[in-house]
């Protein structure tokens, strides 16, 4: 049987006379003693009621924050009863502390962006170091704490990303980034879960839903008509544009490879005619077969540095490109560049959809899809963790894919 009290420790006197208000635990006869609030003098408590009496300034304030730490205990015990662990002071200690332990919310996000640091996680780091500006922007005072974070705060600083002109899908990333860190708050006790101020699959009612936040913007696979526009230009007469042909060509024939890992590909990584790598964004293992169009992809880039550099395509430099952040900051130096070449091939070649790197890999799902091959092949193809990501991909055929059924009208 475990039994708590809140006390004034009259064998403790303090040098201004007064006496430590402990909280006191009892198991097996052991005490367990935490200081939790003011110290005051004898006339200034009322030990039959555990409370301070109306000599004590600001007594009200204080009773009431005895009463909180009453309730928090007892609901420490409670979870304690329920489960099958047998009570110890340590396990006592680890819950109470840690939800006892105030952290400034900005201050715990610097903290998890230098842990993302000290890890090598730039691309993580700085997708918190994008949220940490805007929540500052949003409310500089550096006092907030985690469970300040309530669907009121949530809900205001969606209109002030709204009103600075941030789409859905942006305000999506946001949010999303600001779950995470209130989910390791909740882990590391800063945050009591029943503060938790998103909506989950037990709570709703109250709480704020990222799933409202659609991006107008849904990437689709090309038509077969632009697919084909794409593999018959002869990018040799537009040279600027050729090496953002060839990575287009390339994501698309290797599966829908995105550009951050074909920027890691290497050399090394080609062995018995298959490319074998791993995908950085969900660090699964894939081998992709070096086909006929594959194969004119990289002489190409045999021919363009016949050096013979330790990468494929020359997007990184290991004698430039070292650390995490440069080479984070390379690739997407690359990428815009590569991006800014594909919307000019696309309006070279009179294409309706709009030609962005991601749709590479959409296009590669369509026209699976096409082919008749099934939704589970695909997903796998794609390495999707869930099947729904695929079926989200291939829900908007092209209209020209659709013309068929009109025969039967």
């Amino acid at each position: 049987m475990i039994n708590f009290k809140i006390l004034q420790y009259k064998h403790k006197t303090l040098k201004d006379g007064t006496h430590p208000i402990l909280l006191q635990l009892v198991y097996n006869e052991k005490p367990k003693r935490y200081t939790i609030a003011k110290s005051c003098l004898i006339v200034q408590w009322d030990d039959s009621k555990s409370i301070y009496t109306s000599k004590m300034p600001n007594y009200k304030n204080l009773n009431m924050l005895l009463n909180k730490e009453r309730s928090k205990v007892d609901g420490i015990l409670t979870e304690m009863a329920k489960s099958d662990k047998p009570f110890t002071f340590e396990s006592f200690d680890k819950l109470y502390k840690g939800n006892n332990k105030p952290i400034r919310l900005y201050s715990f996000i610097e903290l998890l962006m230098n842990e993302l640091h000290e890890k090598g996680r730039v691309g993580t780091k700085n997708v918190y170091g994008d949220t940490y500006r805007a929540l500052k922007r949003y409310r500089p005072n550096n006092r907030i704490q985690p469970e300040d974070v309530d669907y009121n705060y949530l809900s205001g600083f969606e209109h002030s990303l709204s009103k600075g002109g941030c789409t859905n899908g942006g305000i999506s990333v946001y949010m999303r980034t600001l779950r995470a860190i209130l989910n390791e708050a909740i882990n590391r006790g800063y945050l009591h879960k029943d503060l938790y101020p998103f909506a989950t699959n037990q709570s709703k009612t109250g709480k704020y839903s990222i799933g409202k936040l659609k991006s107008l913007y849904n990437p689709r696979g090309l038509s077969t008509s632009d697919i084909n526009k794409l593999k018959a230009f002869n990018s040799e007469l537009n040279i600027h544009l050729k090496q953002a042909h060839q990575y287009f060509l390339f994501s698309y024939y290797a599966g829908g490879i995105n550009f951050t890992d074909m920027a890691y590909l290497k050399w090394s990584n080609i062995t018995n005619n298959r490319i074998n790598f791993n995908r950085k964004k969900s660090g699964s293992d894939l081998s992709i077969q070096v086909s006929e169009p594959i194969q004119g992809i990289l002489n190409y880039f045999t021919q363009l540095d016949d050096t013979m550099k330790e990468y494929i395509f020359p997007i990184l430099d290991s004698d430039k490109h070292i650390t995490p952040q440069q080479i984070k900051d390379r690739i997407k130096k690359c990428l815009k560049k590569y991006n800014l070449d594909l919307k000019e091939l696309q309006k070279m070649l009179n294409m309706q959809e709009k030609l962005t790197s991601g749709v590479a890999r959409h296009t590669y799902a369509q026209v699976l899809k096409n082919n008749k091959i099934s939704t589970d092949i695909i997903s796998e193809k794609l390495r999707h963790s869930d099947i729904k990501t695929t079926r989200h991909y291939l829900k908007r055929l092209p209209s020209e894919e659709l013309d068929y059924v009109d025969k039967y009208l």
